[in-house]
């Protein structure tokens, strides 16, 4: 969904597809002609919207941004970011078009998710309202410049094995990419937001009408 940077060159984060990890697919427009309206420019925007997606606190945020990771550690964090990206865009991409996932990317994805899952623990709650029940976090969770690519693995394993994998679709805004779970009643939701691609479509079916008609 290309649009027009704000006033100080910086595209706009979205939030909706109704999934994290494809929330995190849609920080760039995947059109015929390559990406376009990169979102994650550097390390700094990769921690704000992780910040921004609810991937992590703003406690985390602040701690990743104070940690003096060298110049080096967070162009290979945002590297790998990328990287993952591109990872989940193949795989979402063909199960949305009821085809298998390359097996290729389903490998490295499942590296990634291995990595991942290993800094899964049990903690105990905090708070009043814990009830005494045991909490998941994450070791190292504000300490690793990758730690938030994190949650988004574990929300992508979750979409990948569950019942709404079956909702997952790709915006049909020509020129866009992003993905979303269709949740409408109907099932028939085209776009990933209708105010943008919706209406771009809308214009250009109006155009074509009015040319054809002179």
């Amino acid at each position: 969904m290309a649009v027009n940077p704000g006033d100080n060159g910086v595209v706009p984060f979205k939030f909706v597809s109704g999934d994290l990890s494809l929330d995190f697919v849609n920080t760039v427009d995947w059109t015929d002609q390559g990406l376009r309206d990169e979102r994650l420019a550097d390390y700094d925007s990769l921690v704000h919207w992780a910040e921004s997606s609810g991937a992590i606190s703003a406690d985390v945020a602040l701690r990743l941004s104070d940690r003096a990771f060298s110049g080096h550690e967070k162009t290979a964090a945002l590297s790998v970011a990328r990287e993952l990206r591109s990872i989940l865009e193949h795989v979402f991409a063909r199960i949305a078009r009821a085809r298998a996932p390359d097996e290729g990317n389903l490998q490295a994805l499942n590296k990634f998710l291995g990595e991942a899952l290993g800094r899964v623990h049990l903690a105990t709650g905090s708070g009043e309202g814990s009830g005494g029940a045991l909490q998941w976090s994450w070791i190292g969770m504000g300490s690793e410049p990758t730690c938030m690519l994190w949650p988004v693995l574990w929300s992508a394993a979750a979409l990948l094995s569950g019942e709404e994998v079956q909702k997952l679709r790709v915006c049909a805004g020509v020129a866009c990419g992003w993905m979303y779970l269709d949740r409408s009643r109907n099932g028939l939701r085209r776009w990933c937001e209708m105010s943008t691609c919706g209406a771009r479509a809308k214009a250009r079916r109006h155009y074509e009408r009015t040319r054809g008609r002179a």
